[in-house]
């Protein structure tokens, strides 16, 4: 059968024919009875999706059930959106660049699960279609910057416990929003105390074992060490102040 992007070989997997190796990577199609344009996409987007959630946190196992759960979890989010009724011809009309417009002056947006939802909408943008404000994909994002976090609270912790510590930082040097909500001056600094303590610690981890973090964790830490950290004589202990010199974000 041919399709505009997809294709069903006679081996029963499918082709992305927009990719340099497509010969080379195939992905085993799972709806035999289903054989649209569409379905074969869904198979390409839940096949990549689970090599990005391997990528945040590690194919411990072929059969992990976590990643596997995560997956599905951001597949169906995807799937049963509006998003997922656009046209397959849509994603060769409106080709995506490689670019992504995203904000980094936060450290919330450069955390291993900030960099993993960049990902995620990379691969969105690709399957889907880049387009200018698209609110489509857009949502999707907001979705998944409240439903991963919430998933990794209690599967993965340590990842949940970077990224809401990314949070509070941030909000200490940007406290004008939440204190003319009510909260107090106080509160704000006894969250970022805990949050540069829990970094510290995450940063010197990762030095003493780098292999234990994913790509998306080594990234974050090496920016958030080399932008903000001034290494202290080693009669300090090789102790790390987070504290920048002024109170600008160090982007």
């Amino acid at each position: 059968m041919t399709n505009n992007r997809f294709l069903l070989d006679s081996d029963g997997s499918v082709v992305d024919t927009c990719k340099s190796n497509f010969r080379s990577h195939r992905v085993r199609y799972c709806e035999p009875c289903d054989t649209t344009e569409s379905s074969l996409r869904e198979t390409v987007l839940f096949d990549r999706l689970m090599e990005l959630v391997d990528k945040l946190l590690g194919p411990f196992q072929d059969k992990n059930l976590k990643n596997r759960s995560l997956t599905r979890i951001i597949y169906h989010t995807i799937t049963q959106s509006r998003l997922n009724t656009r046209d397959v011809s849509a994603s060769l009309e409106h080709k995506f660049n490689g670019t992504l417009h995203s904000d980094r002056d936060r450290w919330q947006y450069v955390t291993s699960i900030a960099l993993f939802i960049n990902d995620i909408e990379y691969l969105l943008r690709d399957l889907y279609g880049d387009f200018d404000d698209d609110d489509a994909i857009g949502s999707i994002r907001k979705v998944l910057l409240v439903v991963v976090p919430e998933f990794l609270r209690f599967a993965r912790n340590d990842l949940w416990l970077e990224h809401e510590s990314a949070v509070d930082i941030d909000d200490y040097f940007e406290p004008s929003e939440l204190m003319d909500l009510g909260i107090c001056w106080k509160d704000l600094v006894r969250g970022a105390d805990k949050a540069f303590a829990y970094m510290v610690d995450r940063v010197r981890d990762s030095r003493a074992n780098p292999n234990a973090f994913c790509e998306y964790t080594a990234s974050f830490l090496n920016a958030y060490e080399s932008k903000c950290a001034q290494k202290k004589p080693a009669t300090a202990n090789d102790f790390i102040d987070f504290a920048p010199a002024d109170n600008n974000i160090p982007f």
